[in-house]
């Protein structure tokens, strides 16, 4: 497996949905969905939604209090079979020529850590206002004069 895709994930199912939706299906890909106690007739459609795609797992935290979010991630990280591993949240998506761009980058580079900008949607399937707030971040982050950093959007 050349990719592992982790994605924690808590009650909020549509938004999962456009996310899955946008990754594309290709074998080297592999999807860890880490549920965080979401609510019983949410694991039931989160079930079906993800045991049904080639190279998609489910992944329940354990017990029935939510764990958060870097807890998922850990958990992920412990199940993750692939060579690289990518973060996203369940609100986020990626645009149709991100895996293109993503490969170029890791075949290009030798670096421990990449970040790539994030979209993100709310519940109604809208640009989300935290993409513009990761944005800001990033841009302070990179503003550090750092010549080993490349910045690319």
């Amino acid at each position: 497996m050349r990719y592992s895709i982790i994605i924690p994930h808590k009650d909020r199912l549509s938004l999962l949905e456009i996310l899955l939706n946008s990754i594309p299906k290709k074998e080297y890909l592999e999807i860890l969905v880490i549920d965080d106690a979401s609510d019983e007739g949410i694991q039931v459609e989160l079930g079906k939604l993800v045991e049904n795609r080639a190279n998609h797992r489910l992944i329940r935290n354990t017990g029935k209090k939510s764990k958060g979010a870097g807890c998922a991630r850990n958990k992920g990280l412990e199940n993750a079979t692939g060579e690289y591993v990518l973060f996203a949240d369940s609100d986020d998506y990626f645009s149709e020529k991100a895996f293109g761009f993503i490969e170029k980058e890791v075949d290009g580079s030798s670096s421990d850590l990449i970040v790539f900008m994030t979209n993100s949607v709310d519940e109604k399937g809208n640009k989300s206002a935290r993409t513009a707030y990761y944005k800001y971040l990033l841009d302070r982050a990179l503003s550090i004069p750092d010549p080993s950093v490349k910045k690319y959007y």
